[in-house]
């Protein structure tokens, strides 16, 4: 689809036509998007399709807006994912709070965009420990969703496994301790985007998109 048939796309179709440009990679995203009229076109459809994917469970453990961390993680991943986008523009946001204060659910909402887009994730913990019980969260948060076969653990699924998964371009979340990532791994996940976002509750890592 080029320049002139998305301008002549009814408002229903517009934004699933400039999804499927996304997916697609095509050339002229870049500009087409750079319309403001036609990113909240794109920024509506994906949101809504996103929030319609949660489960219940998820959304009672969210204490906080889903739909602005929603919002605010699709805009973060097309600055990322153009032709024309600079590397080091990282946007930072420490997840951080006290018990039950809904970290996990924060964390599984930006899984489930990225799913969604596409884009991997790499979820940093502390420990293996700690790796171990999120990693349960988040399969138990998207139990049901189309979501829920996108989350892997290296304890449990094997890294090839793994690595197959996100370069076909499938997107999903690997739950791995920060020890594993100073070592320079993260199971070689890379996509044909070349995006990976690193999201931790670590001050010193935080919410980043970066080049594989």
């Amino acid at each position: 689809m080029d320049l002139e048939q998305i301008e002549k796309a009814n408002e229903p179709s517009l934004g699933p036509a400039l999804f499927h440009m996304y997916e697609e990679g095509e050339a002229c995203f870049d500009g087409i998007i750079s319309s403001e009229a036609n990113r909240a076109a794109l920024v509506d459809h994906i949101a809504g399709e996103v929030q319609e994917n949660l489960s219940d469970l998820l959304k009672k453990k969210c204490y906080f807006e889903i739909d602005k961390v929603v919002e605010m993680t699709i805009e973060r991943l097309l600055e990322g994912s153009g032709t024309g986008s600079e590397e080091g523009m990282p946007m930072d946001v420490l997840v951080y709070g006290k018990t039950q204060s809904g970290k996990s659910a924060f964390k599984a909402v930006v899984v489930a965009v990225c799913s969604f887009m596409r884009v991997p994730v790499v979820v940093i913990t502390k420990d293996k420990s700690e790796s171990g019980e999120l990693f349960a969260k988040l399969v138990r948060f998207f139990k049901g969703t189309s979501t829920e076969g996108n989350i892997f653990s290296p304890y449990i699924t094997r890294e090839l496994d793994i690595q197959d998964h996100f370069n076909n371009g499938d997107g999903g979340a690997i739950v791995i301790p920060d020890s594993t990532v100073a070592s320079g791994r993260n199971c070689g996940i890379s996509n044909s985007r070349g995006s990976v976002l690193y999201l931790s509750s670590a001050a010193s890592r935080g919410l980043r998109a970066a080049k594989s």
